[in-house]
């Protein structure tokens, strides 16, 4: 029995789960900094009054709008090291050829890198300035936004690689190794 088809459409389901996962993080990175502010809640002044006045209870949702993604960041990482394995798995049992190959492999990588330098890097910094002012920036500040433009350069690069290794899956690009 030939299990190529299922392995090709197991492939192409991963990739898109994959790009999903990435997809769905940033999204929920953007709207946990852009909803935790105190103008951004309802009944935020009942519920906040004990902190104190404005600047404080924004320190206060930062804090928590921090803590809330190194959390999810972490949980995303240990996922799409899974998702990212068995896409490449899958491929590689397809036969799939050595483009498709080659760019989840990048992008495999780049997960790696992620999870295990970028994360606990940020998380770390993070930490460090949870409760410094943002203006001006101190040294501090900066470097956590170096390693933040790392992630999103890195994370985006990503994205279109498994861009193009959707497109390349679902129009049957890059099958198998006579073709490499």
């Amino acid at each position: 029995m030939n299990d190529r088809p299922r392995l090709d459409k197991l492939t192409s389901f991963l990739i898109g789960a994959w790009l999903a996962l990435s997809v769905a993080m940033t999204a929920a990175a953007i709207v946990n900094f852009s909803r935790l502010k105190p103008d951004r809640l309802r009944d935020e002044g009942k519920v906040f009054a004990a902190l104190g006045d404005v600047e404080t209870r924004k320190v206060a949702l930062r804090y928590t709008a921090s803590e809330l993604n190194r959390e999810l960041f972490d949980l995303y990482g240990k996922s799409q090291i899974v998702v990212g394995l068995l896409a490449l798995l899958a491929a590689l049992f397809a036969r799939r050829g050595r483009f498709l190959l080659a760019i989840l492999g990048i992008a495999f990588l780049s997960t790696l890198v992620f999870e295990f330098w970028l994360v606990p890097a940020i998380t770390e910094q993070g930490r460090i300035i949870d409760f410094l002012p943002r203006e001006p920036k101190g040294p501090e500040v900066l470097e956590f936004d170096r390693l933040h433009l790392i992630s999103e350069r890195l994370d985006g690069g990503k994205m279109i690689l498994l861009l193009v290794a959707a497109v390349t899956a679902l129009i049957g690009g890059g099958r198998g190794a006579a073709r490499d």
